[in-house]
């Protein structure tokens, strides 16, 4: 599972392979409550059991990492803290602050994203907060799908045999 790789196109400086890693370890416990079963920091299952950490696990957990992560940089914007971690000057939506570059006769502009100013930074943070209740349906659609697909009975009834 490569969050980094996979969502943040490996951007260091938007987070780093150690932070996702460090939080995917910490947080073991929280997929382990939803999904209702045993995984160990290092993703693998106890023996007495015959599930393993795939593609479905992995798909959850992921999203779980993206909704903390768009907690975070809501929470950040609403600040006026930037969300990139980059030594570079950086908007809070992490994305340089130019608008204009020019070499010779060539001319680049663009539209900055983020103006300035409180009403700015709002948005940007509800940006954030519609990104990570999406982010929540769709943990929620994936858990269910998960628990009807991948549980066992919880019990039997009739003959089970002679």
């Amino acid at each position: 599972m490569s969050i980094f790789q996979n969502e943040f196109d490996s951007d260091s400086g938007l987070t780093s392979q150690i932070r996702v890693s460090g939080w995917l370890e910490a947080n073991i416990g929280q997929l382990n409550s939803k999904i209702h079963t045993s995984f160990d920091s290092d993703l693998s299952s106890p023996t007495d059991v015959d599930y393993v950490f795939g593609h479905e696990e992995a798909a959850i957990f992921s999203q779980m990492y993206m909704r903390d992560y768009y907690s975070k940089a809501a929470r950040k914007s609403l600040l006026g803290q930037s969300v990139s971690s980059s030594s570079v000057a950086a908007s809070i939506t992490g994305m340089s602050e130019w608008t204009r570059i020019q070499e010779g006769d060539t001319i680049i502009e663009r539209e900055p994203l983020v103006a300035g100013g409180a009403r700015d930074t709002t948005k940007v943070g509800e940006k954030y907060t519609d990104l990570m209740d999406a982010t929540n349906e769709n943990i929620e659609r994936l858990v269910a799908a998960y628990n009807i697909q991948g549980s066992a009975p919880s019990q039997v009834s009739g003959k089970d045999g002679d």
